[in-house]
């Protein structure tokens, strides 16, 4: 993996999943589920992902220091992108 686009696809996809995770590990893993918990916890998680259209998540926001560490360079495509999430 030596494309910077590639490396911020990864962590966008670490973000999306962190936040999908604490969904499921709190609400739907417990035996004791209480269904009036899961609309709001899922407007929780609906609002956080729709945040990452406008910032960048705490894997997302490291994409420049990883690609450095990783020798990967940044070309002119990538700058004017910017990792920036596109949402038709």
């Amino acid at each position: 993996m030596k494309k910077y686009d590639k490396l911020c696809y990864i962590h966008l996809l670490c973000d999306i999943c962190t936040v999908l995770a604490r969904l499921m590990t709190l609400l739907f893993e417990r035996a004791d589920i209480d269904l009036s918990s899961v609309q709001p916890q899922l407007e929780c998680t609906v609002v956080n992902i729709q945040r990452m259209k406008t910032g960048a998540g705490p894997f997302l926001s490291k994409v420049s220091s990883v690609a450095k560490k990783l020798g990967i360079v940044e070309t002119n495509h990538d700058k004017s992108t910017n990792c920036e999430i596109q949402v038709d």
